[in-house]
C-alpha cells in the first residue's frame, strides 16, 4: 500500500467530513434550511461526495472511512424511524420534488429532534474528524 496515497485519501475524507459537519451544524442552528432547495442540493452533494471518499478510504483500511460509510448507509431508528438512508435520500434527491424529497424529510425530522448542543450525528462525526486529525494528515 502506498502510504502517501493513503494519507492523501484520508485528507480528502477529513475535508469532506468537515464540509458535511459544517452544513449539518447550520441545519441544526437554522431549522428553516431543511426546506431550502439550494441547501438540500448542497447536502445531497456533500453526502454523495463523503460516501465516495469513504469507499476510497476503505480501500486503504481506514476504520474511520468504514464507520462514516456505515452511518451513511444505515437508516435511523431513533428518535424517529426512517426507512431511507442518508445516502439513498441523497442519490434520489435529483429525481424528487426538493421540498417533498426523502432528504428533506430526513433532514427535517432530524432537525426537529436534535439541538445544537446535543446533536448525536454531529458528535459522532466530530469524534471521527478528531481521529483523522490525530493521524497527522
Amino acid at each position: 500500500m502506498n502510504k502517501h496515497k493513503s494519507k492523501s485519501r484520508q485528507k480528502v475524507l477529513k475535508d469532506d467530513l468537515n464540509h458535511f459537519e459544517n452544513d449539518w451544524q447550520k441545519l441544526v442552528s437554522e431549522k428553516k434550511l431543511a426546506h431550502n432547495e439550494e441547501f438540500l442540493h448542497k447536502m445531497a452533494d456533500d453526502i454523495i461526495k463523503l460516501n465516495e471518499d469513504t469507499i476510497l478510504a476503505e480501500e486503504y483500511n481506514s476504520k474511520v472511512g468504514h464507520l462514516i460509510h456505515h452511518i451513511l448507509i444505515t437508516p435511523f431508528g431513533a428518535p424517529f424511524v426512517c426507512n431511507k438512508t442518508l445516502l439513498e435520500a441523497a442519490l434520489n434527491y435529483e429525481y424528487q420534488t426538493p421540498t417533498e424529497s426523502d432528504l428533506c424529510h430526513i433532514i427535517n425530522d432530524f432537525s426537529k429532534y436534535s439541538n445544537v448542543k446535543n446533536n448525536e450525528l454531529l458528535s459522532i462525526f466530530h469524534h471521527l474528524s478528531d481521529i483523522l486529525e490525530n493521524e497527522n494528515i
